[in-house]
């Protein structure tokens, strides 16, 4: 997987299910470095592309807020 416009890693090189908005589904969550993402100050998308244990390519995007900006 890779995170925002420099393409970030993630940083426990996997991740973990849990179901973190309440509505019984398992999510993945990821984490990674902020300075890695390459997401700057004032910007309002950030995108995510990788591929499935399959191989199936997956790519999403949604909207961000950035904050502090400074």
């Amino acid at each position: 997987m890779q995170f925002g416009p420099a393409g970030a890693t993630i940083t426990n090189g996997s991740g973990h299910l849990e179901d973190v908005d309440g509505d019984g589904d398992l999510d993945l969550v990821l984490h990674f470095l902020t300075g890695a993402t390459g997401i700057a100050c004032g910007d309002d998308t950030a995108s995510l592309s990788g591929e499935t244990f399959e191989g199936q390519p997956i790519a999403g995007s949604d909207s961000v807020r950035t904050v502090p900006c400074k």
